[in-house]
């Protein structure tokens, strides 16, 4: 990856390490990064995950002001290279911030001259401040939804898979959410106003009908993963987002499984985590340099106990074996993630 200098709404892609290791675990290769600090990336968490929801839910879902993301289309299996939906946060030409859902690929650049080894998707929250990761951590910070991702036991040839998600909505659980949406649409409206970004006389109009069921009953709640990207020049007029899902030490069901898990990010800390502000202080003097990283342990500090509190809800269940094979399954097959009787 080249170092960019000019980013659209001045962003700037840091310098990256140089040594690379390459580890196998099952099914996916991954790549092990180290900087000249020690601070290390580890792919220790299976990197395939799903997520059955359309553009217009995601939108209205994670009160987004719209997005770039016309080409996607529900998947149950989602593996490093593809692309996802993730949501952002960016302050516009017109000074405001703008909240948008676009298509992002998951494989984080990796630094110039490096050799060509496995995709990047994973970064450690107990990383996130130092080396490889302080100014994606500072500046880049995502949401990436997903309904649960996928866990493998076992040898290699005879791995099973097990899908780890969230409690399925009640009917009142549903409803609740949709007047969360609304709820946090109105503080944005009423927000627009106050800033002279909308007419005073603007009226709210509230969502009145969200569609939160998917096949066969697997009607699980959406999760939002913490994640950071950096932009890439794909041309002389695009950008594209590449991003890495944050995972910490597992204290969910898939620590029966594997001992890390993605850091989930609760709907009442989500203006936080996407906030565009730079966490980078603005000089070397004393008492700047410790503000700002007052303001990193603080959100360090929000996304431990969210991530915490989401893990006390996760369950999860094995699932057809069918769904270790990236190769031949079926994306789009909602069975994939349909329990199998143990």
């Amino acid at each position: 990856m080249k170092l960019l200098d000019a980013m659209p709404h001045g962003l700037r892609v840091v310098a990256a390490p140089d040594t690379h290791e390459t580890r196998n675990r099952g099914a996916v290769t991954y790549s092990v990064v180290l900087d000249s600090g020690g601070g290390r990336y580890d792919g220790r968490m299976c990197g395939r995950f799903s997520l059955d929801a359309g553009v217009d839910e995601l939108i209205r879902e994670f009160v987004a002001d719209g997005g770039k993301a016309e080409d996607w289309r529900p998947s149950y299996s989602i593996a490093p290279t593809d692309h996802a939906p993730i949501v952002r946060e960016f302050r516009g030409e017109d000074g405001d911030i703008h909240r948008e859902l676009e298509l992002g690929k998951w494989d984080f650049p990796k630094p110039e001259n490096s050799p060509a080894r496995g995709p990047i998707f994973n970064a450690r929250i107990e990383k996130l401040t130092g080396g490889f990761w302080a100014g994606a951590f500072a500046r880049f910070r995502v949401l990436v939804p997903m309904n649960g991702y996928y866990e493998f036991t076992g040898e290699r040839g005879s791995k099973q898979p097990h899908f780890i998600h969230a409690p399925k909505r009640t009917a009142a659980e549903r409803q609740t959410r949709l007047d969360d949406i609304n709820a946090t649409a109105r503080r944005k409206h009423e927000r627009q106003i106050a800033e002279g970004f909308l007419p005073p006389d603007t009226q709210f109009t509230p969502v009145t009908n969200i569609n939160l069921e998917p096949p066969a009953d697997n009607d699980y709640r959406t999760l939002a993963a913490a994640g950071v990207y950096l932009p890439e020049r794909v041309d002389e007029n695009t950008w594209r987002p590449r991003f890495v899902v944050i995972t910490r030490e597992a204290r969910d069901a898939s620590g029966e499984i594997h001992d890390r898990m993605p850091a989930f990010v609760e709907p009442e800390y989500w203006d936080e985590w996407l906030n565009p502000a730079t966490l980078t202080p603005a000089d070397r003097k004393a008492e700047t340099v410790a503000a700002a990283r007052g303001r990193r342990d603080e959100l360090l500090d929000m996304l431990n106990t969210s991530s915490t509190a989401v893990a006390g809800t996760i369950q999860t269940y094995p699932v057809d074996k069918k769904a270790s094979n990236t190769r031949k399954l079926d994306r789009a097959d909602w069975t994939l993630i349909q329990p199998i009787p143990v």
